[in-house]
C-alpha cells in the first residue's frame, strides 16, 4: 500500500497515522478521507491497475511537494463515502465471524459449568 502526506509528500503506512517526516495527522472525517485520496488503494477501487495506481500517487506526491497539490471536495465526498461503507462492510464481517463462532463459545461455557458443577463441589 502506497500512502503519501498531504503536507510534504512523504510516505505513509496507513492514513491515520502521523508522518514521521512532518509530523502531520490526519484528525477530522474529512482529513482522513483526503488520505485515502493520497493513496493507491483509492485509485485500485476506482478501477486503475496497481501499476497504474502508483504511478497516479507519485503524480500527487511530486505536486504536494511542488505545492500545487489542490484536493477536489466532491472527490472527498466519495473518499468519505467509501470508507463508510468499508466501516459497514467491517461491522458485517464482524458480525457473521460471530455468528458463526457463538454457537462454539456456547458449547465451551456449557462445558465450563458442567465441569465445575462436577468438579468444584
Amino acid at each position: 500500500m502506497l500512502i503519501i502526506c498531504k503536507k510534504c509528500g512523504s510516505r505513509k503506512a496507513k492514513f491515520r497515522e502521523a508522518c514521521k517526516n512532518c509530523g502531520y495527522k490526519p484528525k477530522s472525517d474529512h482529513e482522513i478521507a483526503e488520505a485515502v485520496l493520497l493513496s493507491d488503494v483509492w485509485f485500485i477501487y476506482t478501477g486503475l491497475s496497481k501499476t497504474d495506481a502508483k504511478g497516479q500517487v507519485l503524480l500527487l506526491q511530486e505536486q504536494i511537494r511542488n505545492k500545487t497539490y489542490v484536493s477536489s471536495d466532491s472527490e472527498i465526498q466519495k473518499a468519505r463515502k467509501y470508507l463508510s461503507d468499508l466501516a459497514k462492510e467491517e461491522w458485517w464481517v464482524l458480525l457473521r465471524v460471530l455468528r458463526f463462532l457463538s454457537p462454539l463459545f456456547l458449547i465451551i461455557l456449557i462445558a465450563g459449568i458442567i465441569f465445575c458443577v462436577r468438579n468444584c463441589t
